[in-house]
């Protein structure tokens, strides 16, 4: 009994710092992937402020969001989705996200085509149509439809 109580005082100690750290990394994820975990994200308490979840719900918590963070950003993943751009309607795109470190997007033409990486604000997307026959042809590669082969693209490392 010593022993668990013990424990639980180390979790109780650091839980809101985990529990920060985690909402502090919210902002560099995929507004898709937070979509898939916001019943996760919903139940981390306001900072400072008291919860009535117990210490084993709020370190599950924890635990689900970082597991989850951590396959999303160990594979690459193709997402379909809507994106607005400037001066013109909303369309369709495929987006093919490299884990958490930079996505490629292009609609079915190629014409509206970009990249996106992860801020501190959320991911920034730039449009760059010139790259839009790269773009396509990756996403035809990731789909198995083309044989692989070297592409040239913008990469974003901050």
């Amino acid at each position: 009994k010593e022993s668990l109580e013990s424990a639980s005082a180390v979790v109780r100690e650091n839980l809101e710092e985990l529990e920060e750290g985690v909402r502090q990394l919210i902002p560099h994820l995929p507004s898709n992937y937070v979509d898939s975990i916001k019943p996760l994200i919903r139940q981390l308490p306001e900072k400072g402020a008291p919860t009535q979840l117990s210490l084993s719900v709020r370190l599950r918590n924890i635990v689900g969001i970082l597991s989850q963070a951590n396959k999303f950003d160990n594979v690459i993943s193709l997402e379909t989705e809507t994106r607005d751009f400037a001066g013109g309607p909303s369309k369709q795109v495929n987006t093919l996200y490299y884990g958490f470190g930079i996505a490629y997007y292009s609609d079915a033409s190629g014409e509206k085509a970009g990249y996106g990486y992860p801020t501190a604000d959320g991911w920034k997307w730039e449009e760059a149509p010139q790259y839009g026959p790269e773009i396509l042809s990756m996403i035809s590669m990731y789909q198995k439809g083309r044989q692989a082969e070297f592409v040239t693209l913008p990469v974003v490392i901050k």
